[in-house]
């Protein structure tokens, strides 16, 4: 496989397959908030829908546990009796099993009057404002992204025959697929070749005597190749200046095995 900053531009010879479980490959936060249980909120909703004065009904957590963007491990101190647990969670965070929704964090408060001297465990409350949208309204997966919603597992991120772009490379390294062994089709091997006794190689061409009249640089063939090169789909091949002098049978020889080849070198696809 060609060096990664060779790749652009280049045909894939594969599909290339989002690996399981797809991306991202854990339920992530999308916000800086709080992960909570939606089925905490559903016992919660029906005290909530009896209560007369709904304005002092305290919707509170036990924060037991603290999660940050780039963590593997989970800080957690589940010693509590609290019914309703909350972790705090960063954007990008893991949300941890058995919690199915973030709460955004300014749509919450610490409770500093939470006095217990049995536990020191921090707890926050709903602010009494987003109460009723809170338990309306956050359903499960309510702000997390979850296994597999951005790319699903299996599914063809880099099609077979497809031009690699930049926006390619990117995903793949985000998918943690090795570019170092992506497959690409060969690049066909495009001769150009000049012809006529007029002509003299461009890059000698101010070796020009003043008696060499009526010769000139071959102008077009680096031009050509330069193009080539820049479309960056192609293998370009300087073949020189074949003249008329040469004859036809020494021209057909060349044409031969510029176009097949021989034991040393491979033909040319196109010329």
């Amino acid at each position: 496989s060609p060096s990664i900053q060779h790749l652009i531009g280049r045909i894939s010879a594969q599909n290339v397959k989002a690996p399981s479980p797809g991306y991202p490959d854990h339920n992530s936060s999308i916000m800086d908030g709080y992960a909570i249980k939606t089925s905490d909120l559903a016992a919660a909703k029906v005290v909530y829908e009896q209560c007369t004065n709904k304005d002092e009904f305290l919707l509170d957590y036990c924060i037991v546990g603290k999660v940050y963007a780039g963590d593997e491990k989970i800080d957690e101190n589940l010693d509590t009796n609290d019914v309703r647990s909350a972790i705090y969670v960063t954007t990008g965070a893991v949300v941890p099993n058995g919690f199915d929704a973030v709460i955004p964090i300014e749509d919450t408060a610490i409770l500093h009057d939470y006095n217990d001297s049995s536990s020191d465990v921090l707890k926050m409350k709903i602010v009494p404002s987003k109460v009723s949208s809170i338990l309306n309204e956050t359903k499960p997966w309510t702000w997390i992204r979850k296994i597999g919603s951005d790319v699903a597992a299996e599914s063809i991120v880099l099609s077979k025959g497809e031009k690699i772009r930049p926006v390619h490379l990117a995903l793949l390294a985000q998918l943690g697929a090795p570019l170092d062994v992506l497959q690409v089709k060969t690049l066909p091997r495009i001769g150009v070749l000049s012809t006529g006794n007029e002509l003299v190689d461009a890059y000698e061409s101010s070796k020009l005597k003043s008696n060499q009249l009526g010769k000139i640089p071959d102008a077009n063939r680096p031009l050509l190749l330069s193009q080539l090169g820049a479309y960056g789909n192609c293998a370009p091949t300087d073949l020189g200046i074949v003249t008329d002098d040469d004859g036809i049978d020494a021209i057909s020889s060349r044409l031969n095995q510029i176009l097949w080849g021989n034991d040393e070198t491979e033909g040319i696809d196109v010329l």
